[in-house]
């Protein structure tokens, strides 16, 4: 046994530790000092798993070479201790490879696929590489990976679909902002009224600067409900064209409400139908018109011919009072014939003349002036109601006028043949009607009242309560006259009680069915 001395062993085994450690390294891949390591992104667990091992086999092989120099009896220990390493070496590499082949390059595909499919991009997925359960962790994101991407091909179809429809639907589309500016139009709106996004609503639908006095994108925006109404508007030439508009609102994933679609259909096409229909009704007619007045005039000729033989009769007898009654005669079947001819030609119009903003009230007025010393002169109380709030509404005021005439005489004559003593009156009211963009124009009296079976015949031609006093015209013209302004007429009527005959019209409405 060789003895050193304690300063030189230790000197020596310093050495001999750094010439094993130096001894396991070559030359050629010593880093020099100071230099950064390149990694390959794809290796890092792996390169970290060599490094460990590398180190420890130099470990090993250091205290291999100090065992050794100490003595041959360490040789034994050396040995085993150095398998241990490599041992542990081998089976570091071999995990590590494992590991790279099975694991990190499996997931590493799959990060790229997600990323590539959160792009939107299509990709693949495969998984013959891998085994066991993340064989199946990879077959099950690919499945999904397809199921998105056939959730977006069917996204993708229905946009398309959709802008399809938007684009080429026979209306008038647009979305409108809450500072009323349109955000989106589809090509038939911008066809007909022109503009862009951006503009106004009431400046591309009206060529207005202000917002509309009733403008259903405000209530939809304020209640959150659906609304329609008749509009004018006026088209990119400057043509006016009556449309129905539709709004809607359109909410968010808080309920609130972000826009509201405008939908609107061209009213023309509509028109020229109601006109044609007009027409054909009345050509319809024309055999029954001229039937029923050969019989009517018939009828008045006999009363002429009556009144005609009583006069004679009484100028050869130089009777007055007999002469005073049949030119009374006379006198009555004229004024039946004046009648007669007067409804005719107001039937004959072929349609309501131009609408121009008209005060309701000072209609009724008019009206109520024309009839107020008769109805006193037979003993009727002739009330007037009128609603300041009604304003002005677009119509005839020649039409109107002679439709309220006509219910004013009607209810005046209804409470002149009641049998009941009473009271009498007729109320001619204005007010709102029923439904909002709606005026109201009513004719109450407390008459004799009538049966359900003259409320069904009332506006039929030539039918009439009065018998030969009446002409049977009056109430079909007051109907024809109120459906050409766009509105309705109703009756209300109890046997002994009186009736009720209420007229609505729309505050807007944009054109009259004319020749």
């Amino acid at each position: 046994m060789l003895i050193w001395p304690e300063g030189s062993r230790n000197q020596d085994r310093s050495h001999a530790l750094s010439a094993g450690t130096e001894m396991n390294q070559p030359k050629e891949d010593r880093m020099p000092i100071g230099a950064a390591p390149q990694r390959h992104p794809g290796l890092t667990l792996e390169l970290g798993l060599l490094t460990a091992g590398a180190s420890a086999l130099g470990i090993g092989l250091s205290l291999g070479a100090f065992l050794a120099i100490c003595g041959a009896e360490g040789i034994r220990t050396t040995l085993a201790f150095m398998m241990a390493v490599l041992a542990s070496v081998v089976s570091a590499l071999i995990v590590s490879i494992w590991v790279h082949i099975m694991v990190a390059r499996p997931l590493r595909e799959m990060a790229q696929v997600m990323a590539t499919v959160a792009r939107g991009e299509p990709k693949e997925v495969q998984t013959m590489r891998s085994s066991g359960e993340l064989k199946s962790l990879l077959q099950t994101f690919a499945m999904a990976c397809e199921r998105v991407r056939e959730r977006e091909r069917q996204l993708e179809r229905s946009r398309k679909e959709f802008r399809t429809l938007f684009e080429h639907v026979p209306s008038y589309i647009a979305v409108v902002g809450r500072d009323y500016r349109i955000v989106e139009m589809n090509r038939n709106f911008r066809d007909t009224f022109g503009g862009a996004e951006g503009d106004q609503c009431y400046h591309v639908y009206k060529k207005r600067e202000t917002k509309c006095e009733n403008c259903l994108v405000e209530k939809s925006f304020q209640d959150g409900t659906a609304h329609r109404s008749e509009e004018l508007g006026v088209t990119r030439d400057g043509q006016e064209i009556p449309y129905l508009v539709y709004t809607a609102p359109v909410t968010n994933e808080q309920g609130s409400v972000d826009h509201v679609i405008e939908m609107s259909v061209d009213l023309r096409p509509l028109k020229a139908l109601e006109h044609e229909k007009l027409q054909a009704e009345r050509l319809a007619t024309v055999g029954q018109t001229v039937a029923a007045l050969a019989h009517g005039i018939k009828n008045i000729l006999t009363g002429l011919e009556g009144g005609v033989y009583v006069t004679q009769t009484a100028m050869s007898k130089a009777d007055q009072v007999l002469l005073q009654k049949g030119w009374e005669m006379v006198e009555r079947n004229i004024d039946r014939i004046s009648h007669l001819v007067r409804d005719l030609l107001a039937y004959s119009r072929v349609g309501v003349g131009e609408l121009i903003p008209t005060d309701p009230n000072g209609l009724a007025k008019e009206v109520f002036g024309l009839f107020s010393e008769t109805a006193n002169r037979m003993g009727i109380q002739l009330i007037l109601e009128l609603d300041a709030s009604v304003g002005e509404v677009p119509m005839d005021p020649r039409a109107v006028h002679t439709c309220l005439a006509n219910l004013l005489s009607n209810a005046i004559d209804a409470c002149a043949e009641d049998p009941h003593e009473k009271e009498h009156r007729v109320i001619l009211r204005t007010r709102g009607g029923p439904e909002e963009g709606q005026i109201s124009l009513e004719v109450e009296d407390n008459g004799m009242g009538m049966e359900e079976s003259t409320k069904q015949k009332l506006f039929q031609r030539f039918f009439s309560t009065k018998g030969t006093r009446g002409t049977g015209l009056g109430l079909m013209l007051t109907s024809k006259l109120v459906h050409e302004h766009g509105g309705t007429i109703s009756v209300d009527s109890c046997p002994g009680h009186g009736s009720r005959f209420q007229i609505i019209l729309p505050r807007n409405k944009t054109a009259a069915v004319s020749a």
